[in-house]
């Protein structure tokens, strides 16, 4: 890394964030996390599994096809009614299993794949979890990074960005 010109515009960001150059000590680092907590995204309340079965009945086409299976038992045709109603039972069930089993499967391959940033603490460079990044922490980016946290560039050098995630 080539040596950063410390303008007043720099010095005031470092000012305003508490940092300096050569990063933040580990004692920072707590107690910032602490205060801010991890770099993650903020998780909605899961709904149980009893509701998030029941939610797979709100699909307008079930909701013609339950209609529709209780026209067919006010008309006579209880042998109709009880094939419409198995379908539909069938149907929710399979969307559900499919639908918590890649909910399982998503939250395994978030769990092993841990996205790594490289950043300047204590003046050395350290590879840390990008949900350890926290306020005042100087990054570095190379080729290819992604963006780990809302940051303000202090120095850069042929910076692309590809928006196109966004």
């Amino acid at each position: 890394m080539e040596a950063v010109v410390l303008t007043p515009e720099i010095r005031k960001i470092l000012h305003d964030q508490n940092s300096a150059l050569h990063g933040l000590t580990s004692a920072e680092v707590k107690n910032r996390l602490e205060k801010y907590g991890l770099n993650t995204f903020a998780t909605s309340a899961q709904k149980t599994i009893f509701f998030q079965f029941l939610s797979k009945f709100a699909n307008p086409l079930i909701i013609i096809l339950v209609f529709a299976s209780f026209i067919s038992l006010f008309s006579g045709e209880v042998a109709d009614f009880i094939i419409i109603m198995t379908i539909i039972v069938f149907s929710v069930c399979i969307d559900f299993y499919q639908e918590f089993q890649s909910e399982k499967a998503a939250d395994k391959l978030k769990q092993k794949v841990s996205i790594k940033a490289t950043v300047i603490r204590e003046n050395t460079t350290k590879e840390v979890p990008v949900s350890h990044i926290t306020v005042g922490d100087i990054v570095m980016l190379t080729l290819g990074d992604v963006i780990p946290a809302d940051l303000t560039i202090l120095q850069t050098n042929d910076l692309h960005v590809d928006e196109s995630t966004l």
